[in-house]
């Protein structure tokens, strides 16, 4: 199933504000019924420059199995973006990560060289940031709920999702043998 994606990015100048944006979106999507449907993840600057995940990577949207295959197009764009936002994930989250990567392929593809490129030179100079991927029926609302950031840009992209499902249930067949 290809669908298509509004990426969003939103740059904040604390991540406590990003979070506050996050959980906005969370409650966004619970009121319209539509809880499986959140897809968004903050990310953060640590004092090294290097951007890690800080919410939302194993409660974004689900491929229905155990945490270790929890996959998130916000997420993968994240690891698009930066591919060491998944750096400090221990060990035991190898498989979890390796969906991560398949989606970060996807989304690539998806948004090509100078999308990401638009979308990353958007995040350089933030401290913080709140990604999230929105059908075109909740795309309005979520700029709406995202009432805080310093600058939000959003990016069209068309994403195999079949493909990130498939890798999704593929890496949980090997964990269960």
């Amino acid at each position: 199933m290809v669908d298509r994606q509004a990426l969003m990015v939103g740059t904040y100048s604390d991540l406590t504000i990003a979070d506050a944006d996050y959980a906005a979106l969370r409650r966004l999507y619970d009121s319209l019924g539509a809880p499986h449907d959140f897809d968004a993840v903050t990310i953060a600057r640590k004092t090294s420059g290097e951007v890690r995940f800080h919410l939302g990577l194993e409660d974004g949207r689900g491929s229905g199995g155990t945490d270790d295959t929890t996959w998130s197009v916000a997420a993968g764009l994240a690891a698009a973006l930066f591919p060491s936002v998944g750096a400090d994930s221990p060990s035991s989250r190898s498989l979890q990560l390796e969906v991560l990567a398949a989606v970060a392929g996807t989304i690539a593809q998806s948004t090509g060289r100078a999308g990401l490129m638009s979308l990353g030179s958007h995040l350089d100079e933030s401290p913080a940031a709140l990604l999230a991927a929105a059908s075109p029926e909740h795309e309005s609302c979520v700029r709406e709920a995202l009432s805080q950031p310093r600058n939000l840009m959003a990016k069209w992209a068309t994403v195999d999702l079949a493909f990130i499902e498939d890798t999704a249930r593929a890496a949980q067949r090997r964990v269960r043998h």
